[in-house]
């Protein structure tokens, strides 16, 4: 998993402890003698799924949020006065927009 994006590491897990949670509730009849066990068992995969998809939310909100930082950043640079130094802002976020829209 270390070559793995923060993204694809989430994916994995959420996925992985899924499935396991999923065995155990309708096909594991192994784990019926000792409640207990399946209980921490079934405990510990229920979280990590929870809190895998927590941070799978979490990065597509961080997007979001570069994204409107961004947006506002360009807004702002719009409504100043006409100089070279407004020129080269705008010239550097039309260039980043390209980047973000996948045309570079």
């Amino acid at each position: 998993m270390n070559k793995q994006t923060s993204r694809e590491f989430f994916e994995v897990l959420n996925q992985s402890c899924y499935v396991r949670k999923t065995s155990l509730l309708f096909h594991n009849s192994r784990l019926e003698q000792d409640k207990k066990y399946r209980k921490g068992l079934l405990e510990v995969f229920e979280w990590v799924d929870e809190l895998s998809y927590y941070y799978l939310k979490k990065e597509k909100r961080l997007k979001k949020d570069f994204l409107e930082k961004f947006d506002s950043a360009y807004r702002k640079a719009t409504i100043l006065q006409e100089t070279s130094y407004k020129e080269g802002l705008l010239h550097s976020f039309h260039e980043i927009q390209e980047i973000i829209d996948g045309k570079e």
